[in-house]
C-alpha cells in the first residue's frame, strides 16, 4: 500500500472551484485563489499550534557547536523552521546517540564559569541562548517547526487530510471577497466541521489513539467572525 501523502496546492483548488461552481476556473483562476489558500492555510497552523498536534515537531540534524558559542542561532545547519525549542541534548563531539544528555532549560543563563559542556540553555528574544563551553560540543534539537505556507501550486500542504478544510476554507473566503455572505456561511460551516477531523486525525495518528478521539472545541470562522 502506498504511503500517505499530504496533497498539493493544485489539488486544493480544484476542490476549492468546485465548491464555487467553477470547475474549469473561469472565474477563480490559481492566481486569485491563491491567495486566499495561503490565508487558509495560516488559519490551519495556529489551529495546529493551538492544539499541540504533533505534525509540526520535528528533531534537527546534530549541530556541530564551536568552542565558547553562546548564541546557537549562529551555528551552521541551524534549523530555518524553528518556531520555539523544545529540548536540547548535548553530546562531546563524535559521540554516538546513546551518549545525549539532556541540557538544562533556564529563563536566563547563570552567571556560572564555562566548562566543558553547555549544560544550560535559554530562549531569548527568539534565540537559543547558551552559557557557552570550553570544548567544541555536539547539539540536536527537538522544536515546534513552522509550516510551510504554499508559494506555488505544486507545492504541497505539508497536513494529512488538510486539504478537506482548506478547500472549504478557500473557497469561503472567496465567496466572502465577493461579499456572497450566505455562500460563505455555509462554506465555512463545513470547513469548521473538517478542521475537527483534521486535528482528530493528526492527533490519533502520531499518538495512536485507538478509536476516534474528538478534539475539544475550538473557534471557528463563520464568514468574517470568529465563534467559539
Amino acid at each position: 500500500m502506498a504511503a500517505l501523502q499530504s496533497a498539493t496546492a493544485f489539488q486544493v483548488l480544484e476542490s476549492a472551484r468546485i465548491h464555487l461552481n467553477d470547475e474549469i476556473g473561469l472565474i477563480w483562476t490559481d492566481n486569485r485563489l491563491l491567495p486566499k489558500l495561503q490565508e487558509a492555510h495560516r488559519e490551519l497552523k495556529n489551529e495546529l499550534l493551538l492544539n499541540g498536534i504533533p505534525v509540526i515537531y520535528e528533531v534537527s540534524v546534530v549541530l556541530s557547536v564551536p568552542a565558547l558559542t553562546t548564541d546557537l542561532t549562529t551555528v551552521t545547519n541551524y534549523p530555518s523552521d524553528l518556531l520555539s525549542p523544545i529540548e536540547l541534548k548535548e553530546r562531546s563531539v563524535g559521540g554516538q546517540n546513546i551518549d545525549f544528555t539532556g541540557m538544562s532549560q533556564v529563563n536566563f543563563i547563570p552567571n556560572s564559569q564555562q566548562a566543558t559542556t553547555l549544560n544550560y540553555w535559554a530562549w531569548i528574544e527568539d534565540k537559543i541562548i547558551l552559557l557557552g563551553a570550553i570544548n567544541a560540543t555536539e547539539v540536536q534539537i527537538r522544536y515546534n517547526r513552522d509550516l510551510s505556507v504554499p508559494i506555488e501550486v505544486n507545492n504541497t500542504i505539508g497536513v494529512m487530510l488538510g486539504e478537506s478544510f482548506l478547500s472549504y476554507r478557500t473557497s469561503a473566503l472567496a465567496a466572502l471577497s465577493i461579499k456572497d455572505y450566505d455562500q460563505a456561511t455555509a462554506l465555512d460551516a463545513i470547513a469548521k466541521d473538517n478542521l475537527f477531523n483534521v486535528i482528530a486525525f493528526n492527533v490519533k495518528g502520531l499518538q495512536n489513539i485507538p478509536g476516534r478521539r474528538k478534539p475539544y472545541h475550538r473557534r471557528y470562522r463563520n464568514g468574517s467572525n470568529w465563534f467559539w
